[in-house]
């Protein structure tokens, strides 16, 4: 469908509406929780220059050639280290949003509604 970029695209697709969604309605909250957001995305870095490595020397998957840019880093497709900074990114966004709204005794975090 989207060829080399497919890798890419299917990774911002998925990504990038939750965390513009979670930073629409919560910025201050996430501003304020940079330090989080930082060490989150740092770590999830250094597991992906770990374990990339030594998945792409074990081989338990494989990149198809025809879905990757095709330049590689660290092992892998150079697709790669920004997926570990968006999906890092993700979950740390939603688990401080979801905490946020617990301490608040509110349960539905994604609309906004108790």
């Amino acid at each position: 469908m989207f060829g080399n970029f497919s890798y890419l695209a299917w990774m911002l697709i998925f990504c990038v509406p939750a965390l513009s969604w979670l930073w629409m309605r919560h910025f201050t909250l996430l501003i304020r929780n940079k330090k989080v957001l930082l060490v989150t995305i740092g770590t999830g870095l250094l597991w992906w220059a770990v374990a990339d490595p030594l998945a792409s020397a074990l081989h338990p998957w494989f990149y198809s050639s025809d879905r990757i840019l095709g330049p590689w880093l660290l092992g892998g497709p150079i697709e790669d280290a920004p997926y570990a900074v968006l999906v890092s990114l993700v979950i740390s966004t939603g688990v401080i949003v979801a905490i946020d709204w617990r301490r608040k005794g509110r349960r539905a975090f994604l609309v906004g509604r108790n």
